[in-house]
């Protein structure tokens, strides 16, 4: 690999990013790491980086955030994901990433290189793809992470906007034009075509929503079940 193929490496774990940023430059990369998603959309630029290779789970602005900002400045920006999930399984369901490359830690060093190579031959543009989150995909990557955050959804079939309301990973309150708590949080569900920006939560948003985040989802499920669009 040629010497001029500029790498962003994104993980808030320094030694891990130092690492894996000796290993990529072993190979001729020529690498920059970043060790928050700010740092990482400060130094970032489009056409700056070949490649930007980020993780999900960081404090302050998250994988997904990071990935939408430079999206905004680069929509063909090619980007791995490096997740930390517990399992295969919670990696494959908790939440969807399209067609976008992404590895589990701990993974092997070949492994990633590979991935690596093939994001870089790919004749495909940007993210190989798309990032497609579905209103339960955010629910879940949110609570995972534990996240204090209000998502905002904008639901690009009819122009409605809904909200989510998280405290620590937990769901507290949902509403939109037609309905709050546990109505707007399963209206919200329902959506199947939309864009999503997050935001700190109001600070006196009433709690109105006490289930935990897996029922929330097994009802949600339900009732598209019985009522398919």
């Amino acid at each position: 690999m040629e010497s001029e193929v500029r790498v962003l490496f994104v993980d808030d774990e320094k030694k891990f990013a130092d690492a894996m940023a000796r290993v990529l430059k072993i190979r001729g990369f020529n690498v920059q790491t970043a060790y928050s998603g700010k740092v990482a959309l400060e130094v970032f630029k489009p056409g700056g980086f070949d490649l930007v290779i980020t993780d999900l789970s960081m404090p302050g602005m998250d994988g997904i955030e990071l990935i939408r900002e430079i999206r905004k400045r680069n929509p063909y920006q090619r980007i791995i994901v490096v997740t930390g999930f517990p399992s295969q399984h919670s990696q494959q369901q908790a939440y969807t990433l399209g067609t976008l490359n992404y590895i589990a830690k701990p993974f092997k060093t070949n492994r990633f290189l590979e991935l690596v190579d093939e994001a870089l031959k790919s004749s495909e543009n940007g993210l190989l793809g798309t990032v497609r989150l579905s209103p339960s995909d955010l629910v879940q990557l949110y609570s995972f992470m534990g996240k204090t955050i209000m998502i905002e959804i904008l639901n690009e079939t009819d122009g409605e906007i809904g909200r989510i309301y998280f405290l620590r990973g937990q769901v507290i309150h949902a509403e939109t034009p037609k309905a709050s708590g546990k109505d707007a949080f399963y209206e919200i569900q329902s959506w199947d075509k939309g864009i999503f920006k997050t935001d700190s939560p109001v600070k006196d948003v009433i709690q109105t929503i006490d289930e935990s985040v897996d029922a929330l989802l097994l009802e949600a499920a339900r009732r598209l079940d019985e009522n398919p669009k």
